[in-house]
């Protein structure tokens, strides 16, 4: 499971780079959770302020008239 997740994540098939293949798979997962992670953040707080408009005012648009 360990080679194939290595190479799903881009490792080499090369005798010069074979020793550090452990080593760059472990820096390639820890940023792949890091962007997952930054991820669910942002969406989160996306659904947590879906329908922040206070009921009690209407929503406020200024109309400006488009300049050429």
């Amino acid at each position: 499971m360990w080679r194939v997740w290595k190479y799903a994540l881009g490792s080499f098939n090369d005798d010069t780079t074979h020793k550090y293949d452990n080593k760059i798979a472990i820096i390639r997962t820890l940023v792949m959770l890091q962007l997952v992670l930054t991820n669910c953040f942002i969406i989160a707080g996306n659904v947590r302020h879906w329908n922040d408009v206070p009921v009690d005012q209407p929503a406020q648009c200024e109309l400006r008239p488009h300049v050429i």
